[in-house]
């Protein structure tokens, strides 16, 4: 049986929490420079072209290959994979945080 000390559950968990948001702020930084010019260009609605950061779409596609504009760093496509994937990283590091336990009995009122 593999025992797992509770001050190394933590350290991963915030690991995992902090890599996870790291890498949803960088997704949704890819995101914005795909579909602002997509946006700007209104080939999609701000709403239809967030719904692009969780489940690709032809949609998502047509927009992203109709848009003719310069794209920050040349980025012309963005995958959805990348939310999903940061959006495990950030549960699973909040699931691993432990829950600190606090002495109810030595709480003064």
């Amino acid at each position: 049986m593999i025992v797992v000390r509770p001050s190394t559950l933590s350290r991963l968990g915030r690991g995992a929490a902090s890599a996870g948001a790291v890498a949803l702020a960088l997704a949704l930084a890819w995101w914005a420079i795909v579909f602002w010019p997509v946006i700007s260009n209104n080939y999609l609605s701000p709403a239809e072209s967030l719904s692009c950061t969780i489940a690709g779409s032809s949609i998502c596609d047509l927009a992203q290959s109709l848009c003719r504009s310069s794209h920050f760093l040349g980025i012309k496509w963005f995958s959805p994979i990348a939310t999903w994937i940061s959006v495990a990283l950030l549960s699973a590091g909040i699931v691993l945080t432990p829950i600190p336990e606090t002495d109810v009995h030595s709480q003064t009122e």
